[in-house]
């Protein structure tokens, strides 16, 4: 529990008894409903006072739950046993579950989110990752974090109530970050929303080159980076992969550090990214900030330390931008809420909480994956 903006923000553990995906979803609407509920009604008044086109939402919604019923059938009985035992409609789940794409559809809200370093050391056989968590805080009271089994693998995941994962490490040895990303495509193409897909990935990939390959074969309605660490054979790997209904593109490593923040990088991509004007600068512009102020500071030898250095750098970049600070401006802003690494040695989750009252780390929390 910490506070952000006067507000207290909550994250909720569970861990999942085995079963069915649908059994799963039951338990999470059983234990959550309060939550589940709430972050519905959340977006609702967002989707409403931010004049979101209800035709948009609709829209997304159906094509969210029909890809989900065709290409992820386990997500789609998750859902579904969600809105059972939540009383939550299940198309107003979709609407969450596809909460990326009418964001990128919407012309009224850029997505701004996020900043991600990795460092891959091929010397030391090993590679650190962290991201910033960045969203409108009036939409995030409780978030949860969920362990469970699907298909033999185990996961640990991070997510919203009533959304699919978001980031998550699984017992294939293999960890998940999520930058948003906007493509021009986004929401129109038949398929499972983006983070469905990353979902999807954590279930049933084995490591880097067969998560990159199930992500070019499932059909997907959104866009977002996902930046993978593989620790599943001897050797550490890690990548970029840019996801979106048009293509998906795995970025070169060209050096020990690459970096994202919200707009396309690869070239087949960016031609139709819908991050434009302002938006574009403000990301390529915390990219660059990202770079330099990563590379002016040489990492301690220590995998934690890697880490801890990694977040206090991306924080440094979030306060210079003005994401951690409360505003007075009517208009929605976004914040960096928490800041996310891995520990693949021990299988874990951290989890740093920012407290915007004083500009200062709150916290950190960090979660083992069970079983």
């Amino acid at each position: 529990m910490f506070i952000l903006r006067g507000k207290t923000l909550q994250i909720k553990q569970l861990v999942i008894d085995p079963g069915t995906a649908n059994d799963r979803g039951v338990q999470i609407g059983e234990e959550f409903r309060r939550e589940v509920r709430a972050s519905r009604d959340r977006y609702v008044e967002f989707f409403e006072l931010n004049g979101f086109d209800n035709h948009v939402i609709e829209s997304c919604a159906n094509r969210a739950l029909t890809g989900l019923e065709s290409h992820a059938p386990d997500q789609y009985d998750e859902m579904r046993g969600t809105a059972q035992s939540s009383g939550v409609d299940l198309r107003q789940l979709a609407a969450l579950a596809a909460r990326n794409e009418i964001f990128s559809r919407s012309n009224l809200m850029s997505p701004a989110e996020c900043s991600t370093v990795l460092h891959d050391d091929r010397r030391a056989n090993s590679a650190t990752t962290v991201q910033t968590w960045d969203m409108y805080p009036e939409l995030i009271e409780t978030c949860l974090v969920v362990n469970y089994e699907q298909n033999g693998v185990g996961v640990l995941a991070f997510r919203e109530p009533g959304m699919p994962n978001k980031f998550g490490i699984t017992s294939n040895r293999v960890a998940f970050h999520m930058n948003l990303l906007s493509h021009k495509s986004d929401g129109l193409a038949e398929g499972i929303p983006a983070h469905a897909v990353q979902q999807y990935l954590m279930e049933s990939g084995k490591g880097l080159d067969d998560v990159i390959q199930i992500a070019r074969s499932i059909p997907r309605m959104g866009s977002y980076v996902a930046t993978i660490l593989d620790a599943s054979a001897t050797t550490v790997r890690a990548a970029m992969v840019e996801v979106s209904p048009v293509g998906v593109a795995k970025l070169p490593n060209t050096g020990p550090y690459q970096y994202h923040t919200n707009h396309f990088i690869d070239d087949s991509l960016s031609n139709e990214d819908r991050i434009d004007g302002a938006s574009r600068e403000d990301s390529e512009a915390r990219l660059e900030a990202v770079k330099a102020i990563n590379e002016a500071n040489p990492l301690p030898q220590k995998l934690q330390q890697r880490a801890d250095m990694l977040a206090k750098q991306l924080r440094a970049v979030a306060l210079a931008d003005g994401k951690t600070t409360a505003s007075t401006s009517v208009k929605p802003e976004i914040q960096t809420l928490m800041t996310f690494s891995f520990d693949m040695s021990e299988q874990s989750m951290d989890i740093i909480l920012e407290n915007a009252e004083n500009n200062t780390v709150d916290k950190t929390l960090r979660f083992p994956l069970h079983g």
